[in-house]
C-alpha cells in the first residue's frame, strides 16, 4: 500500500499538465479513493485520457491491448534507472496483475 499527501491544487495541477508526473504516474495505474471529489474526479479523466494519448502515440500503428497498457504503465518509469538495471519486469507485472482493472478505468478514455 502506498499513499501521499498533498494539496488539491498541486494534486490537480500534475494531473492536468504534468508538472511533476510524481502522483499522476501513479495515478495512471488503478487507485483506491478514499474521499471522493468531483474536482479530482475530472482531474483523474484529464490524466487517465493524457496517459492514453502518449501511450498511443508511442506504439506503432498495429498493437495488442497488453502492450498499450504496458506503455501506459510505463511512463512514469521512463527516467528511472533502477528499471533498466534491477526492476525490469516492474511494468509487465503491474499490467498482468491489473490487467482487469486497467481496463475498467481506461474504458472511458477509450
Amino acid at each position: 500500500v502506498k499513499y501521499g499527501v498533498m494539496s488539491t491544487s498541486r494534486l490537480a495541477d500534475d494531473l492536468r499538465n504534468w508538472s511533476t508526473l510524481y502522483v499522476s504516474g501513479r495515478m495512471h495505474k488503478p487507485i483506491q479513493v478514499l474521499l471522493p471529489d468531483e474536482k479530482m474526479h475530472r482531474a483523474q479523466a484529464c490524466n487517465l485520457h493524457s496517459a492514453l494519448s502518449a501511450a498511443l502515440i508511442l506504439q506503432p500503428s498495429r498493437m495488442n491491448e497488453r502492450a498499450l497498457f504496458k506503455s501506459i504503465c510505463g511512463l512514469s518509469y521512463g527516467g528511472d534507472v533502477r528499471l533498466r538495471l534491477v526492476e525490469n519486469r516492474k511494468v509487465a507485472d503491474i499490467v498482468d496483475a491489473q490487467l482487469a482493472l486497467l481496463r475498467a478505468i481506461y474504458a472511458d478514455p477509450m
